[in-house]
């Protein structure tokens, strides 16, 4: 017979639950914070909004242009003009690109223009070149007798002279702020370096400098004493063509001996479209008026002193 035992139940084990403190509550919140803070950064910066196009250089190879203004609509052809752009600008933060885009890096290890050599104004493109005010093409030439545009000219005029940042606003009706040159012009203007670029409200920034056009800026933005009276226009040729608003500039100009005519130094042509190489000799004859570069001895000046040539 099977003797009768009680079964034994397992002894029940009592968990006492521990309240937490206030301060470990603190804690894990803190904790929980510094996990979530960051990954909200995160999630903001991955489904925020497009930039305002105001704020975006878009660039194109296919059909985009160097003289557009680099909107969506009209995008600039190369990457490199839409880096300059955002250099001189302050409201740049993006630069678009094509999907189908390939980037890639020219080597640039030229020292000297490959096409200035035998040029009448090779010392004053090299000289500007080695101070970094004026820049030429990827394949190492400088295209000499190119054209320059109002707009490219200012530009040249903001770098060449370091024209600071303004208040100043001149609405030209055909220079809106997303313009690749609008900051530029803008300090033209404020500077007093728009004399004969822009006295009227459209400035015209595509079309071609004319020497004439060239000149009166330099005049005015360097604020130089006038020559006394128009004598000295007698020297050229040619007087007759300089139009009536810059006959004081002109005679200033030549008394100050920022003239550079080639090849014949009594002939002005003042209106016709300026080359790359004119307008650097004259704005290098400007940087020799303000001490900042070395004089150049070339026969194509025009001398101060008329009588004397």
């Amino acid at each position: 017979m099977i003797p009768n035992r009680k079964k034994r139940c397992p002894s029940r084990v009592k968990f006492s639950q521990k309240k937490p403190t206030k301060f470990e509550v603190v804690d894990k919140l803190l904790l929980t914070l510094l996990i979530l803070i960051p990954l909200l950064f995160l999630l903001n910066r991955f489904f925020s909004a497009k930039p305002e196009p105001s704020s975006t250089i878009y660039v194109n190879p296919n059909n985009g242009d160097d003289r557009n203004n680099g909107t969506q609509t009209n995008p600039l052809k190369t990457l490199d003009l839409a880096l300059n752009q955002a250099k001189s600008r302050n409201d740049i933060d993006y630069i678009a690109l094509p999907k189908d885009a390939e980037i890639f890096k020219k080597s640039l290890s030229c020292t000297a223009f490959s096409d200035i050599n035998n040029n009448w104004a090779s010392e004053f493109i090299q000289a500007l070149a080695t101070q970094g005010i004026i820049k030429g093409y990827p394949n190492c030439t400088f295209q000499p007798d190119a054209k320059l545009t109002r707009a490219e000219y200012a530009a040249l005029l903001t770098q060449a002279f370091n024209l600071p940042e303004t208040q100043t606003v001149k609405d030209f009706v055909d220079v809106p702020p997303d313009f690749w040159a609008y900051n530029a012009i803008q300090r033209n203007y404020s500077n007093k370096f728009l004399v004969g670029l822009g006295d009227s409200n459209d400035f015209k920034p595509n079309d071609t400098l004319k020497r004439v056009e060239v000149v009166a800026p330099l005049v005015s933005g360097l604020k130089l004493a006038p020559a006394g009276d128009n004598t000295k226009l007698s020297f050229y040729e040619d007087s007759t063509s300089i139009p009536a608003w810059a006959t004081g500039q002109i005679a200033t100009a030549t008394s100050n001996q920022l003239i550079v005519n080639y090849p014949n130094p009594k002939v002005l042509n003042p209106t016709q479209a300026a080359t790359r190489a004119e307008t650097v000799a004259m704005l290098y004859q400007a940087l020799v008026e303000t001490k900042q570069m070395p004089a150049i001895n070339s026969v194509y000046i025009v001398p101060g002193d008329y009588n004397s040539f």
